[in-house]
């Protein structure tokens, strides 16, 4: 199937038949009209209804109705968007030796399809934060992460940098989660991937 057969067209005007058609009426009835009546005033007046007749025709021109894209084309892409409410388990990067420690997060996303931002929930820590934009590049988006006041400085480090990547088959059914340290990468770098909540 060619693309162009999944695009609706407009109605075409079947204008070029219509002028034909009236060009020959138009033709015809003067010709009659000159050969039946001699007076000249007469002939004129004739004429001239004959003539308007003509392109009241010319101007009636009906279109043909717009053909509809066939039933078995895909249907249109969906937008892809960050927004929604997104939770996920991430596992802390934690030294040999120590218990294994993770801890939930749920974020609330907005996304405008230019600029997105987050209340972000940390139950088990516990500490809020809110994400900002600070950059955009095709499927990903990447936040300055600000813990909301007060917080354990113990439990919940501030100014962090976290990246959202849409990810999942459809693309964005989840989000790839990254976060690291203001100071840049290093060995408690975290990494999950969010799930939409019903």
């Amino acid at each position: 199937m060619n693309v162009t057969d999944c695009l609706p067209s407009m109605g075409v005007s079947s204008a070029p038949s219509m002028l034909v058609g009236a060009a020959i009426l138009l033709l015809f009835g003067g010709l009659l009209v000159g050969v039946a009546l001699s007076a000249a005033r007469r002939r004129a007046s004739i004429g001239l209804v004959v003539l308007v007749l003509g392109m009241m025709l010319v101007g009636f021109q009906p279109a043909l109705p717009a053909r509809a894209a066939p039933p078995d084309c895909p249907p249109p892409a969906p937008t892809l968007t960050f927004a929604g409410t997104w939770s996920g388990i991430v596992d802390f990067p934690v030294p040999v030796g120590f218990d294994p420690f993770s801890y939930p997060l749920t974020a609330v996303v907005t996304d405008d399809g230019t600029t997105a931002s987050a209340t972000v929930d940390y139950p088990t820590l516990p500490c809020s934060a809110v994400w900002a934009q600070t950059s955009r590049s095709g499927n990903t988006v990447t936040f300055k992460e600000t813990i909301n006041l007060p917080f354990d400085p113990l439990s919940c480090a501030d100014l962090g940098v976290v990246t959202l990547t849409l990810s999942g088959a459809p693309l964005g059914s989840t989000l790839d989660w990254t976060y690291e340290f203001e100071s840049g990468p290093g060995p408690f770098d975290q990494a999950t991937v969010l799930y939409p909540v019903p």
